[in-house]
């Protein structure tokens, strides 16, 4: 953030870090102004008010990761203030947090703990941080994960940060009391809890904790915890007896800076609208359920490919969306396939449409359709209509008339006789075999789900008439 270190955790450790990053005597810091850029951005996105003139402060102590001995960061000036977080809640109504403060701030070292020594990598030293800081409010356990995947969402479609949290680059700090007209509890820190299910984890655990403490008369801790998502539960790091002295003053090395009006503008112009933006739209314009536009919004690159999809298509979205998310993702998953590889490398854009619209044109079934699809998933590199001509699956459903002459004849041919004689004794398992019978005589260009409607009641109609006469040796003989 302040020198002209690379930025990499990913690297030989202590290879990149200078003599700013170490504190060594006479280094001078110089801001790098992209990440101002990228805080102005994140600020703006979030709705805040972004301060005219910013500093930077220093907070002191002394740890072995933190060479300078203080941290630069941004206690009294900081970027932006009083912004909101949208998201959809665990009940997927419309929701938003307050967010309190953005601020500016440079990461220390890196510790690994190896038995009873404690290993330091300083390439991540002098990183820029950027804090976002919510503001104290009622939060089910399951919103708590919602809101750290709407704020990933957020920053990786800003361009800000890739906010992996395996990776180190979103951490989160879970702050937690209980408050009511029968319990207080003092609020408790649960520190760098790792990935989204996780705090939401962390905060049933915490929750039940204080409760459980509180109804029997004890009063938890005013401390910071970490939480151990094997053992599912939280354990004390530290007690917070008192507030530490930071001795907080404005950096002299760094000068105040002035965030112009100008360019706040120029960054807003190439802002872009945010997910929770995009997801509300897809919603009310395409009139998809909440569930579903989450699962599309699980990687940028599927939201293009889906967006993308729709408007080639001009078709109903839901559609699009139960080939791409239900059908393939089903299948892929299943195999324990790369989603992203499948649909990017065996589908396209180009075999997607061709597949998507033989079934919407219904010269194909869905079920003829579904194989053609495997097909492609097992790596068959044809196209989707190549493949369904070769199986003789072209020419779209037979007619109702032919169906019903197709179902009719199975349910008078001797072969079926036992297994009809079955249904009638009331077990409707072997419906599918007959199913699978009409589906041939078809070439499998029909739906599955109303043949078998149409079987079922045929059958209770031959019941009825007490004109069936089970074969000699079934079960239902009569």
């Amino acid at each position: 953030m302040f020198s002209t270190s690379l930025n990499t955790t990913s690297e030989e450790p202590n290879t990149h870090a200078n003599f700013v990053d170490l504190g060594l005597p006479g280094m001078l810091p110089v801001l790098n102004e992209e990440c101002l850029d990228l805080a102005i951005k994140a600020s703006l996105a979030l709705g805040g008010r972004i301060l005219p003139q910013i500093k930077f402060d220093r907070k002191h102590y002394v740890y072995a990761d933190l060479p300078q001995a203080y941290q630069i960061t941004q206690k009294h000036y900081p970027i932006m203030l009083d912004g909101r977080l949208f998201f959809y809640d665990f009940k997927e109504n419309e929701s938003h947090i307050l967010v309190e403060r953005i601020q500016m701030e440079q990461d220390t070292a890196k510790s690994i703990y190896k038995g009873d020594k404690v290993l330091i990598d300083y390439n991540r030293a002098g990183m820029p941080l950027l804090e976002i800081v919510t503001s104290c409010q009622p939060t089910h356990p399951n919103d708590a994960k919602l809101i750290v995947r709407e704020l990933q969402e957020l920053l990786k479609s800003l361009g800000i940060s890739d906010a992996e949290i395996e990776n180190g680059q979103l951490r989160v700090d879970v702050n937690l009391s209980v408050q009511g007209e029968k319990y207080s509890s003092p609020r408790v820190e649960i520190k760098n809890v790792a990935g989204s299910k996780n705090a939401e984890r962390a905060v049933e655990y915490e929750y039940r904790r204080h409760i459980e403490m509180l109804s029997r008369g004890q009063i938890p801790l005013p401390e910071t915890r970490r939480y151990e998502a094997d053992n599912d539960r939280t354990i004390t790091l530290r007690v917070k007896e008192e507030e530490p002295d930071y001795r907080f003053f404005q950096d002299p090395d760094l000068p105040q800076i002035t965030v112009t009006n100008e360019r706040i503008s120029k960054i807003h112009g190439i802002l872009g609208e945010i997910p929770f933006d995009v997801k509300k739209r897809f919603c009310n314009q395409f009139g998809m359920d909440v569930p579903d536009v989450k699962n599309v919004f699980r990687n940028p690159w599927s939201i293009e490919m889906f967006t993308r999809l729709v408007w080639s298509l001009q078709i109903d979205p839901k559609l699009v969306y139960k080939w791409i998310y239900e059908h393939i993702y089903g299948n892929v998953e299943r195999k324990d396939l790369n989603f992203q590889k499948v649909i990017e490398e065996n589908f396209g854009h180009k075999k997607l449409v061709e597949l998507i619209m033989m079934v919407h044109e219904q010269n194909i079934t869905v079920a003829n359709a579904k194989q053609v699809m495997m097909k492609i998933i097992d790596g068959d590199e044809r196209l989707p209509n190549e493949i369904a001509e070769e199986q003789g699956f072209i020419g779209g459903t037979f007619t109702s008339e032919e169906v019903t002459s197709a179902v009719m004849k199975a349910l008078d041919d001797p072969v079926n006789a036992k297994v009809i004689a079955k249904i009638i004794k009331g077990n409707e398992r072997p419906v599918m075999s007959l199913v699978g019978t009409v589906m041939k005589a078809i070439n499998r260009r029909g739906d599955p789900v109303v043949i078998k409607k149409m079987l079922v009641e045929r059958i209770a109609e031959i019941k009825n008439s007490g004109k069936f006469v089970a074969p000699a040796g079934s079960d239902a003989e009569e």
